[in-house]
């Protein structure tokens, strides 16, 4: 191994997590460099739906080879061992919370169709998180066909791009 190579001990999956990474190996003095900070509004669509530039990928958090060990364990011991995991924005429980969550799921629903019918490759953040939210309760919750419809446009503009491009 290079040992003048720069090494990922992190990437970042929004701007949010990176700056809070970025200041805790500042806290400890690790210097690092970070991959493609700068470019995640330079190409393309930005940081629409995803927290990251498609085109450019992640932010990443280098570090030179004899401080990977210490960062990762620096890092890990911070933010924990296990990646965030998507949950509802409300507790499911009360019936209040009940009607705000499919609210909340008609709405991403809702916009995954329209979005697909607009623009079909943007529409697959609304189509994940109405996804999430299906699964994440036990609320009897319709809407299957506005699921595979947006699933299918979001494929069929997929496609489309592809055919463009090449």
């Amino acid at each position: 191994m290079n040992p003048y190579k720069p090494i990922t001990v992190h990437i970042s999956q929004n701007q949010t997590d990176h700056a809070l990474v970025q200041s805790i190996l500042e806290g400890q003095g690790i210097t690092f460099f970070t991959k493609n900070e700068n470019v995640q509004n330079l190409f393309g669509i930005g940081q629409f739906a995803t927290g990251y530039n498609p085109i450019t990928g992640p932010m990443e958090i280098q570090v030179q080879y004899q401080d990977v060990d210490l960062a990762k364990t620096v890092i890990s011991d911070f933010l924990g061992d296990e990646p965030p995991k998507m949950t509802l924005s409300y507790p499911v429980g009360s019936e209040e919370n009940d009607h705000k969550i499919i609210q909340e799921y008609n709405f991403c629903l809702n916009a995954a169709v329209i979005i697909g019918l607009v623009i079909p490759p943007f529409n697959l953040y609304h189509l994940i998180k109405t996804l999430v939210i299906r699964g994440s309760t036990d609320l009897e919750l319709k809407g299957g066909f506005k699921i595979l419809l947006a699933a299918g446009l979001s494929f069929f503009g997929f496609f489309l791009v592809y055919k463009l491009i090449l």
